[in-house]
């Protein structure tokens, strides 16, 4: 049995690639402006986040994590999912609904633990050094904004060395900051240049 195959005409319109004409087209200033202010919030979010790290510590078990949340709802930035099961650890009137509760939040922590996770963390590094290389090749972003996102991608991977993983990652963060802030600094002059 043959296969037909049937040609298309497909026109996909796309901004513009260089210089100062990306705001020019009408459809792309907004989405340029929502581009930028999403890296600047992530970079606003980041240093919360890693501020109430700081103050609170982080918790090795389920059970400190809901002392946390109870003593210090703040805490909740941490890991916002942890924070319903917290309270409605401390509503629980009986020891079965406590251990329901305790349970829902070992699946929680487990999922930071797991497959899900480590490939998120994996193709989100991958990607971002692919990202970097794509950006290298370009005029758009400067070459400091592209450097930035490829040592935070290969940083990333300091997580699997013993003893200093965690303070290698935590570099990546830093970084990955300063690319997002350069992101969303070019992104809205992008937006107003038209």
């Amino acid at each position: 049995m043959g296969h037909r195959t049937r040609e298309m005409n497909v026109t996909i319109s796309s901004p513009p690639s260089t210089g100062s004409s990306h705001a020019q087209h009408p459809n792309y200033r907004a989405l340029y402006r929502i581009g930028g202010f999403a890296a600047a919030i992530m970079v606003l979010l980041t240093l919360l986040h890693i501020g109430v790290f700081f103050l609170v510590g982080l918790p090795d078990s389920v059970l400190a994590w809901f002392e946390l949340f109870q003593r210090n709802p703040v805490g909740g930035l941490l890991a916002f999912e942890m924070l319903s099961l917290a309270n409605a650890h401390g509503l629980a009137t009986t020891a079965a609904e406590r251990a329901a509760y305790l349970a829902a939040g070992e699946a929680t922590m487990a999922t930071f633990k797991g497959t899900a996770f480590w490939s998120s963390y994996l193709l989100g590094s991958i990607g971002g050094i692919l990202l970097s290389i794509v950006m290298l090749r370009t005029s758009v972003f400067s070459k400091t904004t592209a450097y930035l996102r490829l040592v935070s991608g290969v940083l990333d991977f300091g997580i699997f060395v013993p003893t200093v993983g965690l303070f290698i990652a935590l570099i990546s963060v830093f970084c990955l900051m300063g690319f997002n802030v350069l992101v969303a600094r070019r992104l809205l002059q992008i937006a107003r240049a038209g």
